[in-house]
């Protein structure tokens, strides 16, 4: 680890020694060569990178005090410096690691005017960022016209980020070639990007401030770059409070020009609060989504497809399409139906959807059908005929676990999924599965708990359901003779 030599002393440090210390110009950027060791993990260095660390930190502690200090700043500060004091000036609650929270007070909005008047000029990405994420850090307040005005400009003219290029990236792949995922990434690390976002929280706080704001999102929604057109998704939610009609124009307006834009995940929120009132103007791009090249896009817009049929009856024949398309569109359709299916509302066609793919062969296909197990308002007792015959299904030899964790986590009675359980011992030790090899390799966890559960409900059954104790005990010594998980163990254990 590298630090400052300021680090070990800084609640000494005085005001006067800071300005000493900001005003020297003999002090350099970085100096990894010149570095002392400390402690075994541990060297330091004396440069203007660690020292504005170590004041970032202190004045974390003490926003008031070093926002004021800073105030004293020379007028060709160095830039570090000054996002020191920003992100300081921002916060409206203690950092999660301050020991002294009872005692800590944010700074007073006097004294960020003040700074952010003085350091309003400074045009470096690092400083602009800090700008604008103190303005969305405290959106409540009545920002001057100046303040606003700045924004607006980062916002509009900003370069970063450059077009064609991404401030977050895969080693050897071409913007176009990036997933919406990595693509969102970058709109919280680029100006325009964070400047949009900032916008966007304003307006959640002051929707009067749309008529001003609105030059900013007018250019955010054409600007050039994905990434922007992307982050400027999130300003366009609150405007649905305000004018839900320019709003909806805005959205189509940036999403038009890449599918990668409407399948990211604020454009996602805004379909689930437009879609029923602006069916006829949005789901062209919904339609075009499941059938785009880029793989990540496809199966985003199946799993609209399949949450706008399942709520309200639309995309009828997109999501037939998708339910019988390719793996994507399947996997699509199969992962919101296992999201779903513990909403009782939503329940019985999540089920008769699973029923459909549960024998699918996909991989991708198949973790989205065992997911369903994993969900925490899953119900397995409305859900038990689904159980057996996922039993049955290669989704089981797959990814067992998810059936096997949900069984072992239910706390109560196992009797009214003995059918169940009695399926699971039948499948794996099932001539299909040993002849496959199944059961030495991707089953070798269910092999392990099987037992467990088996001894669990035959105990359960015993005097109250002797039909099914007497399963158990069948299903037993099928799994004793092929030496399937801890049943030799256990017999031993219980004949002892």
């Amino acid at each position: 680890m590298v630090g400052s030599p300021l680090d070990k002393n800084l609640e000494n440090i005085s005001d006067r020694a800071w300005l000493g210390i900001i005003n020297n110009k003999l002090i350099p950027y970085y100096h990894g060569r010149k570095t002392k060791q400390v402690s075994k993990n541990l060297v330091v260095e004396s440069s203007i990178f660690q020292f504005s660390r170590s004041l970032q930190r202190i004045a974390k502690r003490y926003p008031e005090r070093f926002g004021q200090l800073s105030l004293n700043f020379p007028e060709d500060v160095h830039p570090l410096y000054v996002k020191a004091i920003l992100d300081a000036i921002a916060l409206t609650e203690p950092d999660s690691n301050e020991k002294n929270k009872e005692n800590w007070m944010p700074a007073s909005i006097e004294t960020v005017n003040a700074v952010v008047e003085k350091f309003m000029k400074f045009d470096e990405q690092e400083t602009v960022l800090s700008y604008c994420r103190l303005i969305g850090n405290r959106p409540a307040e009545f920002w001057p016209d100046q303040v606003l005005d700045r924004l607006i400009d980062l916002a509009i003219k900003h370069p970063d980020p450059l077009l064609g290029k991404l401030n977050v990236s895969t080693p050897g792949k071409t913007i176009e070639e990036e997933s919406s995922k990595l693509l969102f990434q970058n709109t919280i690390n680029c100006v325009r990007g964070v400047a949009a976002e900032t916008i966007g929280k304003l307006l959640w706080e002051h929707p009067a401030l749309l008529s001003k704001l609105r030059p900013a999102i007018e250019s955010l929604v054409k600007d050039n770059h994905p990434v922007v057109r992307m982050a400027a998704i999130y300003t366009l939610i609150p405007v649905l409070n305000i004018d839900r009609d320019q709003a909806v124009k805005w959205f189509i307006e940036a999403s038009s020009l890449d599918l990668r834009i409407p399948a990211s995940y604020f454009a996602i929120k805004f379909f689930q609060n437009t879609i029923r009132d602006y069916y006829k103007d949005l789901s062209p791009i919904i339609k075009c989504m499941i059938n785009s090249q880029n793989e990540e896009v496809v199966k985003q817009g199946s799993q609209l497809v399949t949450a706008f049929f399942i709520f309200y009856g639309f995309f009828r024949e997109e999501y037939f399409s998708c339910l019988n398309g390719t793996p994507l569109q399947r996997a699509g359709v199969a992962k919101v139906a296992a999201d779903l299916i513990g909403n009782k509302e939503y329940s019985q066609k999540c089920q008769d959807i699973l029923k459909q793919l549960i024998n699918d062969t996909d991989k991708d296909v198949m973790d989205e059908v065992s997911s369903m197990f994993g969900n925490s308002d899953f119900n397995l007792a409305e859900n038990i005929s689904l159980a057996i015959q996922f039993a049955h299904s290669k989704a089981f030899s797959e990814k067992s676990y998810f059936l096997i964790n949900c069984l072992k986590d239910f706390k109560e009675s196992l009797l009214p999924f003995s059918e169940v359980i009695l399926e699971i011992c039948n499948a794996i030790t099932s001539s299909s599965m040993e002849k496959t090899g199944i059961f030495q390799s991707r089953l070798r966890f269910v092999a392990q708990e099987i037992s467990s559960l088996l001894l669990r409900l035959y105990e359960q059954a015993q005097d109250i359901h002797m039909e099914i104790a007497d399963k158990c005990l069948d299903a037993w010594d099928i799994l004793f003779e092929r030496h399937v998980g801890m049943t030799r163990e256990l017999t031993k254990a219980i004949e002892q």
